[in-house]
């Protein structure tokens, strides 16, 4: 069967803290270690929508929105660092008795505390009263964020960058000029206080995800493998090994003054880094409230 997806690796740095939210716990405001796709699928369609060629009006969001969704899918985006001239991804695995590891081709297994120890940095912020220009009461939080630099792992080691690695699906003639073009967004929380900011490094045609094998001659592209490096809704998959979270998010409605903001009921899902039973086929959801999830496909004769 002749593909009629093409799919293509991308390599973004890092070059502002970024701040993907995680539930808080008491005043520490956590993060992520990965970029979701809803939150890279939301950033594209902002820049996608304002540098729409012969536009004359109010960028066209909800249209821009639709039109990715039919063309595109994305894979998750993991913190790298480059080793002997090559990108490396760490990415999330579940194993018995250890728990969670993160695992990068040529350097040491590290459990979940010591990546987060080498990834993350904080920054304190308040809020102000506007009367006395005082910081307010019960608002002093501390925020962790993806720092641009990785820790050095041992004395006298050099910092390094921080990339961000994932993968791209795309109909044929669909968005890859444009994609390809772009050299800068603003991902994640806080863009407005200097947050978030990464820049493309690499674009290029690619065979596997993840070193995962995948096909792409159906109407939707697959991934073949065993550790889920997506969000999978338990639902769908109850036997899978790992960690769930409650995933949940704010809804809007209406436009212009009439906008109301609901809160979207929260849904159980095993988070990446999970295993599953046995080796699956993957297909990637498109939905608004699940882009980027894994779905399993149905098992075939």
């Amino acid at each position: 069967m002749t593909a009629t997806w093409k799919l293509y690796r991308w390599v973004w740095r890092l070059e502002w803290p970024l701040f993907l939210g995680l539930p808080p716990a008491g005043n520490l405001n956590r993060c992520r270690t990965y970029l979701p796709a809803r939150t890279m699928w939301g950033a594209l369609v902002a820049e996608l929508s304002r540098t729409a060629p012969n536009q004359a009006q109010f960028p066209d969001y909800p249209k821009m929105g639709h039109e990715l969704a039919l063309s595109c899918r994305l894979t998750y985006l993991y913190p790298a660092e480059e080793a002997n001239g090559r990108i490396h991804p760490w990415l999330p695995r579940f194993e018995d008795n250890r728990g969670l590891l993160w695992k990068r081709r040529g350097a040491e297994d590290l459990p979940d505390h010591r990546f987060r120890r080498r990834l993350l940095d904080s920054r304190m912020n308040t809020a102000v009263s506007p009367h006395s220009e005082a910081a307010e009461d019960g608002t002093l939080r501390e925020q962790e964020c993806i720092n641009p630099w990785w820790r050095p792992s041992s004395p006298g080691e050099e910092p390094s960058p921080v990339f961000l690695v994932g993968y791209l699906f795309l109909k044929e003639g669909h968005f890859r000029q444009r994609l390809k073009e772009i050299q800068t967004l603003l991902v994640g929380g806080d863009t407005r206080y200097g947050l978030g900011r990464i820049q493309q490094e690499d674009f290029r045609p690619a065979q596997e995800v993840f070193e995962c094998r995948v096909e792409l001659g159906g109407d939707e592209p697959a991934i073949q493998g065993k550790r889920l490096l997506a969000h999978v809704a338990q639902e769908v998959l109850p036997e899978a090994r790992g960690a769930l979270e409650l995933t949940a998010g704010w809804k809007r409605r209406g436009s212009g003054e009439g906008r109301q903001t609901s809160p979207v009921r929260g849904s159980l899902a095993w988070v990446p880094g999970s295993v599953a039973g046995k080796e699956h086929g993957w297909r990637i959801d498109s939905g608004k409230e699940t882009c980027g999830y894994w779905v399993p496909l149905p098992e075939q004769d």
